[in-house]
């Protein structure tokens, strides 16, 4: 579903969301693409223009993945939940996700995942916002 999401196919994901509830149900929390769950959840949510499941599903990642072992899945939770605010296309919601970007960019860069912070960062300079060079860190898990 991430992999449709990158690629904009908004209504097949839409068309699956009843299958990410479904997984829920389960009491699984994230898979080994490495996204909460309830990111993959809020990502179908918000293409279905369920904006308020979609919220509440972001929410619960970014809170699973502070409380459970999976904190390099934070930043994930955040930069998800950051672009559905700015699907939106609601200005109100502007400054919360720059914030969500920000706090994912500084995540990125303590865990080493460099490329992902670089990501996060050009989403940021859409919202016309500077941002710092990243920094390398290499722990060796290529």
């Amino acid at each position: 579903m991430i992999g449709l999401a990158r690629m904009g196919r908004r209504s097949e994901i839409a068309e699956l969301r009843p299958l990410t509830e479904e997984l829920l149900l389960t009491g699984a929390w994230m898979y080994t693409l490495l996204s909460p769950f309830q990111t993959i959840a809020g990502i179908a949510a918000a293409c279905a223009g369920d904006w308020e499941a979609a919220e509440r599903h972001h929410r619960t990642a970014i809170e699973q993945t502070e409380a459970a072992p999976y904190r390099h899945l934070s930043p994930v939770a955040r930069e998800w939940y950051a672009r559905m605010l700015l699907d939106q296309d609601t200005p109100r919601f502007g400054s919360k996700a720059t914030g969500l970007l920000e706090e994912a960019v500084e995540l990125y860069r303590n865990t080493g995942f460099a490329a992902r912070a670089a990501h996060a960062c050009s989403t940021l300079g859409w919202l016309g916002n500077s941002v710092s060079e990243i920094p390398t860190v290499d722990h060796g898990w290529s």
